[in-house]
């Protein structure tokens, strides 16, 4: 939710893609390039009786071939600005980082010619 929050609320990213969505509820006719939030693998990093949550966090970026790849950089350019070394509001833990850990951008097989730019966080919460 933090993470849907910082990206649809920045006005420079919304101007670059055509929405963001849960990585399960793209619509069939999603418009490109967008964005999924999506695929967190979470696990246990308790310390001195605190628990503790270091997350992997995948964000997809979607648009088409014709453009080549100089979009979709663009577009993770702007989510490192947005996500890398920032704090995010939690509502039931305290944040603690969100670092950029390494990004893929590669053409998807078939006839669609889409381009996807896989994007990895880590974050870091706790109780």
């Amino acid at each position: 939710m933090a993470m849907y929050a910082r990206l649809t609320g920045d006005s420079a990213l919304m101007a670059l893609i055509a929405a963001v969505y849960d990585f399960t509820a793209v619509p069939d006719d999603a418009a490109l390039p967008y964005v999924t939030i999506g695929d967190a693998t979470e696990t246990p990093l308790n310390a001195f009786g605190t628990r503790g949550y270091k997350t992997r966090h995948l964000v997809h970026v979607w648009d088409s071939q014709y453009g080549g790849q100089l979009k979709v950089q663009t577009i993770i350019a702007r989510l490192n600005t947005l996500l890398d070394q920032q704090m995010l509001i939690l509502a039931t833990q305290a944040f603690v980082y969100m670092l950029f850990q390494q990004a893929h951008v590669l053409p998807d097989p078939g006839a669609n010619k889409i381009i996807h730019g896989i994007v990895e966080y880590e974050s870091f919460s706790q109780e």
